[in-house]
Formats: C-alpha cells, sequence, structure tokens
C-alpha cells in the first residue's frame, strides 16, 4: 500500500524541516498525518479515489494536495527540493537512532558535523556534549546509535556485494 510510501515521505520532511530549523508547527503537521498514514485501514488510493484525503486526521487541503501529487506524479515537490538543499550524508545521519534531526541540525551547526566520521569524531572528543541538553546518558545513547546504524549499513554492503 502507499500509505506507508507517503508516511515514510512525510516523517522524512518532518526531519529536514526539524533539521533546518523549521517552525515547530509544521512538523508536527507532517509528523500527525504520517503516523496517521501509517494507521489509517483503508488503501489511500482507495480514499484519494473518493475525495475523502481531508477525512484522514491531521490532513488538511496542503497535505492533502501533496499526497495527490504523489500519487498522481510519483514524487512531491517539497520532498525533491528538500533532498536537493541537505546532503545525502545528512539524511544518511537522520537514520542514526537517538541522534534526532534538532540535536542534529546544533552539531552541523556549531560544531561542522556533515559526516559520520564527523559525527563520531564530536562525541569521541567530547564536543557533542557542548550542546544543550546533552547529558552522558544521551552521549552513551547516541553512540549506540551509531553502532546500531554502522551495523546495519554493513548487512547492506554484505547483501549488495
Amino acid at each position: 500500500m502507499k500509505n506507508q510510501e507517503i508516511a515514510e515521505i512525510f516523517e522524512r520532511i518532518a526531519d529536514i524541516l526539524e533539521f533546518k530549523g523549521e517552525l515547530p508547527f509544521k512538523l508536527i503537521a507532517y509528523r500527525r498525518a504520517g503516523r496517521n498514514l501509517r494507521n489509517l485501514e483503508e488503501d489511500i488510493v482507495e480514499t484519494w479515489k473518493t475525495g475523502r484525503l481531508e477525512s484522514i486526521p491531521g490532513v488538511g487541503s496542503a497535505l492533502a494536495k501533496k499526497i495527490d501529487q504523489y500519487l498522481s506524479e510519483g514524487h512531491i515537490n517539497l520532498y525533491d527540493r528538500l533532498l536537493g538543499e541537505v546532503s545525502q550524508a545528512i539524511i544518511d545521519l537522520l537514520n542514526i537512532q537517538n541522534l534526532g534531526p534538532k540535536t542534529l541540525g546544533l552539531a552541523y551547526e556549531r560544531l561542522g558535523v556533515k559526516t559520520i566520521g564527523d559525527l563520531k569524531g564530536v562525541v569521541e572528543n567530547g564536543q557533542l556534549a557542548s550542546l544543550a541538553n546533552i547529558g552522558e546518558k544521551r552521549i552513551e545513547n547516541i553512540k549506540q546509535g551509531i553502532r546500531v546504524y554502522e551495523k546495519s549499513q554493513n548487512i547492506k554492503l554484505k547483501e549488495n556485494a
């Protein structure tokens, strides 16, 4: 079902917007719509065909237009634009558990974190702990997230070999 695809796109849009420091209400809207699409029992294509997109909780006219664009054209212009504004390395870093887009955004802006190597460096040298609300427990959780991420990347590389 397309529900999961669109939910993932909305969640990624929210992550990128949060990384970029966008207003919280936009992030909340995309995350809420993504969550509701994941939980929608009906196939989104049927909802779309019958003109009921705005009946989905959290989907107003602006998000309905984005769903319509995806289902009719296969992409969402906003998502394409956002992907063009951040590097693939940043997109990859958004997949690290316990890091979070806001923390990544701060690390990017204040510490120059642009790659997994940069992130590992600021974690190890203690610079990441200099950011607001980053204590020892959070650092340990981020280290664990990095290990999980790297392990998943090794598995993907082996599968593709």
